[in-house]
């Protein structure tokens, strides 16, 4: 069984956020390369490092969504 499911419906080991106009995306790398966001974030890191930081004030699209 994978770690996670992205938006898309899809099991994934890892997500990676996105930051983009101080906001987070977190999602599979097919959906980030798909929507543009490899190429048009500010910065990406693993999710998994991005939720333990608790200096990052932004929103996480993945947090409000449940």
């Amino acid at each position: 069984m994978k770690k996670y499911m992205c938006f898309c419906g899809k099991n994934v080991e890892k997500l990676i956020s996105y930051f983009k106009n101080g906001i987070r995306i977190t999602c599979c790398s097919s959906c980030a390369e798909q929507n543009g966001l490899v190429k048009d974030s500010d910065e990406s890191m693993d999710y998994d490092v991005a939720k333990k930081n608790k200096s990052l004030s932004t929103i996480d699209t993945r947090e409000k969504i449940k």
